[in-house]
């Protein structure tokens, strides 16, 4: 049996597509979708416990799961902020008091608070602009109708994921933060484990100016520069093969981005010679 939500017709935005992400998710992927603003229809769903209604109906009550945010007397706000909550924030809350958060730790429910929700509802009630909020906003059309919204509740679906994806792969690169290879006094962080999406996490949590990183996908290693001061040499720009190894006198590399940013190699041990020119004088 699909779970029931309701939710308002014509123009559609963030907030109540991210609450329904959010249950789909969570609670059932099998639902079915009512966008009315009927009053009749919507006097019937507000005292039914097992519809949810996000962002119409003039009411937030918990434990009928009405979700709306727009009565005048709706004062609810993030615990210790200034920030009201929309129905997003109103959904999220729920979810995780009810216990269907609890797959996570504390600290990747707490990003995607900041990250995402907090955001959303921060947009929504005019207090600042979310700017992923126009990526939504376009799905509406002149006639608002069903299937535009649906198309944009996908998008809104696959940003979620997404958003907690890589917030759960940062929390994992936290805990591995010691386990990798430091060379140059710090200044090079050698990541041997195939880790995804790690520069922001070693730009945060360590010295590190270069990453020498092992790309699995692309049987070789890539060498970046974290701190913007450090870049390539000039003369190395640009170039790949056998002109980029007579150029640098380093066996092994492939491939050095125009930008400076950037040196691909074939083994770990050019990658590192690599990173250490491009430090200069260093008591490696």
């Amino acid at each position: 049996m699909k779970l029931k939500i309701v939710t308002h017709s014509g123009g559609f935005h963030s907030d109540e597509l991210f609450a329904i992400a959010l249950i789909k998710r969570y609670i059932s992927h099998q639902v079915e979708i009512i966008r009315t603003r009927d009053r009749e229809q919507l006097n019937k769903y507000l005292y039914d416990n097992k519809v949810w209604v996000i962002d119409v109906g003039g009411q937030y009550n918990d434990r009928l799961k009405n979700f709306d945010h727009h009565q005048v007397d709706f004062n609810s706000k993030w615990k210790g902020t200034d920030i009201l909550f929309s129905s997003c924030g109103l959904v999220w809350n729920h979810l995780r008091k009810a216990g269907f958060l609890n797959g996570h730790s504390r600290w990747v429910l707490n990003e995607i608070e900041n990250k995402l929700i907090k955001k959303i509802d921060l947009h929504d009630n005019g207090r600042a602009r979310w700017s992923q909020a126009i990526m939504f906003k376009l799905f509406n059309r002149e006639r608002q109708d069903d299937t535009q919204f649906h198309k944009a509740l996908e998008m809104a679906e696959m940003h979620l994921e997404n958003s907690i994806y890589f917030i759960c792969k940062e929390e994992s690169n936290r805990s591995r933060i010691d386990h990798h290879q430091y060379v140059c006094d710090g200044d090079v962080v050698v990541v041997e484990d195939g880790g995804f999406n790690i520069v922001p996490t070693l730009s945060t949590l360590t010295q590190a100016k270069i990453v020498v990183e092992s790309k699995i996908s692309e049987e070789g290693w890539s060498v970046q520069s974290i701190d913007s001061s450090v870049e390539t040499p000039f003369s190395w720009r640009g170039l790949s093969g056998d002109q980029l190894e007579m150029v640098s006198g380093l066996k092994g590399l492939i491939f050095a981005h125009r930008s400076g940013h950037l040196v691909k190699a074939l083994s770990k041990d050019s990658a590192i010679e690599a990173a250490k020119l491009m430090l200069g004088e260093c008591s490696c």
